[in-house]
């Protein structure tokens, strides 16, 4: 009997789909003490995008996936950087790693340069609430408030209903007498001083 021996011969080009399929699936299921690993892949899947560029090989679907797993990476990086800190942070990976160029290696600082604009932009956004509500008082304390005169009146003639409601007519009498001596021109002031 014969048997067929297949011999497989994995070409540059199979070798980065298998690392690409393994990074995309490991991507959501890291734990602590596999960052640097999983980023020494990541590196070895750059390596091969360069050795197949020279060889001028089609890896446009490839280069798809890569940079759909980059962005994925983006947005993961704030998980990943709090995962690295069981192997030191990334900063003791990158030592460990050298020479460590590929963005993802650089994950902590976009982690601390998105939290700075988000601070900044919370920053800029309370800073301009508070210029508004600035404003606000003072137009309304410069057009829109009552006077101090009418702002009297009107709790004046609260203070003589409630009086004519318990039928406290000397007391209400006495209030509105008081009140015109300094806003005499007043015609609700004046029609309770008539009644």
């Amino acid at each position: 009997m014969a048997h067929i021996v297949e011999s497989q011969m994995e070409t540059p080009a199979a070798d980065l789909r298998r690392r690409l399929d393994r990074a995309e699936r490991q991507l959501p299921a890291l734990v602590s003490g596999q960052v640097g690993e999983y980023l020494r892949s990541l590196d070895q899947i750059e390596q091969l995008f360069d050795q197949l560029a020279a060889d001028a090989a089609d890896v446009r679907p490839e280069m798809v996936r890569w940079l759909d797993l980059q962005a994925r990476l983006g947005s993961r990086a704030g998980k990943l950087v709090r995962l690295a800190g069981a192997e030191g942070g990334f900063a003791a990976l990158r030592a460990a790693n050298p020479p460590a160029e590929g963005a993802w290696w650089r994950l902590d600082q976009l982690v601390a340069e998105e939290r700075k604009r988000s601070w900044t932009r919370w920053a800029l956004i309370a800073a301009a609430a508070v210029a508004l509500l600035a404003v606000l008082a003072f137009v309304y304390s410069r057009w829109l408030a009552p006077s101090p005169e009418l702002a009297e009146v009107m709790s004046t003639l609260n203070q003589v209903e409630q009086l004519v409601g318990d039928q406290n007519w000397d007391a209400a009498a006495s209030l509105v007498e008081q009140t015109l001596q300094t806003t005499p021109d007043d015609p609700d002031l004046l029609v309770w001083a008539a009644v």
